[in-house]
C-alpha cells in the first residue's frame, strides 16, 4: 500500500508540474524566435504645420510591425516622443512645441521601432512645415500608405444638354 501511495503521488506531481515545465519551454522559444526578426517600418508621416512655435502640436503617424515600441526624435527639441499604438501596427502620437525648442523646419525627425532586442529606424521624408506645394506631400503619403490614393488632377467637363422627345 506504501509503494502504492508513493506511486500515485509521484505521478500527480508529474501531472501537475510538467505542463508547467513544458508552457515555460514553449514562451521561451516564441520569445527567442522573435528577438531574430526586426521589425518593420511601412511609413512615418507628420501632420504640417503653419510655424514652429511654442504650442504648436506636431502630430505623428508610423505604420510598422505591431507590439513594438516606436519613438521620434526630433533635432531641437528638448524631449523625445512616445508613439501609442492605436490600432494593430498603427502608431500615433503628438508633441507639443516647447518655448526652449529650436526646432529647424528642415530637421531630420526619425522614428525608431524596437521589438524585442531589434529595431528598425525611418527618417521623415518632407519637411514639418507645410509647403506652398502640396504635390510633394500627396507623393510622401502615398508612399507611406499603401491602401491611399492620390489625386494628380481634376478636369471639369462641360455637357451641352439635349432633350430627346418621345
Amino acid at each position: 500500500m506504501n509503494m502504492q501511495r508513493k506511486i500515485f503521488s509521484e505521478l500527480f506531481a508529474l501531472f501537475v508540474f510538467f505542463p508547467l515545465t513544458y508552457s515555460s519551454g514553449i514562451a521561451r522559444a516564441q520569445q527567442s524566435a522573435s528577438s531574430f526578426v526586426a521589425p518593420r517600418i511601412g511609413g512615418f508621416d507628420v501632420e504640417e504645420v503653419r510655424q514652429l512655435a511654442a504650442g504648436t502640436e506636431l502630430n505623428f503617424t508610423l505604420y510598422g510591425t505591431p507590439g513594438g515600441i516606436a519613438i521620434v526624435r526630433i533635432p531641437g527639441a528638448t524631449g523625445r516622443l512616445l508613439l501609442e499604438e492605436v490600432e494593430t501596427g498603427l502608431y500615433e502620437g503628438t508633441y507639443t512645441i516647447r518655448t526652449r525648442d529650436r526646432i529647424a523646419p528642415d530637421s531630420r525627425v526619425t522614428a525608431n521601432l524596437r521589438l524585442g532586442d531589434r529595431d528598425s529606424s525611418a527618417i521623415l521624408g518632407k519637411p514639418l512645415l507645410a509647403t506652398s506645394g502640396t504635390r510633394a506631400g500627396a507623393q510622401h503619403i502615398a508612399r507611406s500608405c499603401a491602401n491611399c490614393g492620390v489625386v494628380e488632377a481634376i478636369k471639369v467637363l462641360r455637357f451641352r444638354q439635349e432633350r430627346y422627345v418621345a
